[in-house]
């Protein structure tokens, strides 16, 4: 699960690929900043070059399940390339299921960290 201390309630609102997106994060106090996220500890091919098929397919996923969306955005640190990295959370049933562990179990994504 998550730590509540970095947890923040987020409304996806741009899907630019599989494991990257934009959200409007909630701050507290009536204060919303959006920013771009990458999802912790996962991959997801490419929506261009020799991926570019299955990047689709992988970002066309995200977009019809979590375009829109309330997520837990659990905050962890930036990459190398300074991207926001997030755990990422979302409602299933009343539990809360990791959007990463998602991707990978239906094959649209591959654990890999950039950290």
């Amino acid at each position: 699960m998550y730590e509540d201390n970095n947890a923040r309630s987020a409304v996806i609102t741009n899907i630019v690929d599989g494991d990257t997106f934009e959200a409007d994060v909630k701050l507290g106090y009536g204060v919303t900043v959006n920013l771009r996220f990458r999802i912790f500890g996962i991959n997801t091919p490419e929506v261009f070059g020799p991926e570019k098929e299955n990047g689709i397919i992988s970002k066309e996923f995200v977009v019809e399940k979590f375009l829109n969306r309330t997520v837990t955005i659990v905050n962890k640190g930036l990459d190398s390339f300074r991207r926001n990295l997030a755990d990422v959370y979302f409602d299933s049933n009343g539990v809360q299921a990791s959007l990463g562990e998602l991707l990978c179990t239906q094959g649209l994504a591959e654990h890999k960290s950039y950290k």
